[in-house]
């Protein structure tokens, strides 16, 4: 006597209708954003191990490499420079600081330029941008 067992429906999944909604979604990802830039002076900061997080609210100035300055992407001189420090705070200002993005290529002569342009500006709390050391 011989048992007759139900055969099993062999499971099939069809790949294609995924495939479709994750090139939608592609498509779909690529269309809607938006590619931008970032206009910006492109510097490579020195690492620090004990860096500690500032606010983003105060004056930033760059140093970059060749030992330009800018303010906001705009390239000054150390005697602008104090200018726009004195006029960017007044003389009654509690919150007077300044930081200084400068290039790990950039020379100690152009940072100390800068810090006593600032100084000179009205400024004592100067700040030196850097990034952390990898751990």
């Amino acid at each position: 006597m011989r048992i007759s067992r139900a055969k099993k429906a062999e499971l099939n999944l069809d790949m294609a209708p995924l495939i479709d909604v994750v090139f939608l979604l592609l498509i779909f990802y690529m269309l809607t954003s938006s590619f931008v830039r970032d206009e910006g002076i492109q510097l490579e900061l020195p690492s620090a191990s004990t860096a500690q997080a500032m606010d983003q609210d105060n004056f930033t100035v760059s140093v970059s490499g060749e030992g330009d300055v800018f303010v906001d992407s705009d390239k000054v001189t150390l005697s602008e420079l104090s200018e726009l420090v004195s006029s960017r705070f007044s003389a009654a200002s509690k919150d007077k600081s300044v930081s200084v993005r400068a290039s790990s290529k950039a020379s100690v002569e152009s940072l100390v330029g800068v810090m006593d342009a600032v100084r000179n500006g009205g400024v004592e709390a100067v700040s030196i941008e850097t990034n952390p050391e990898a751990e």
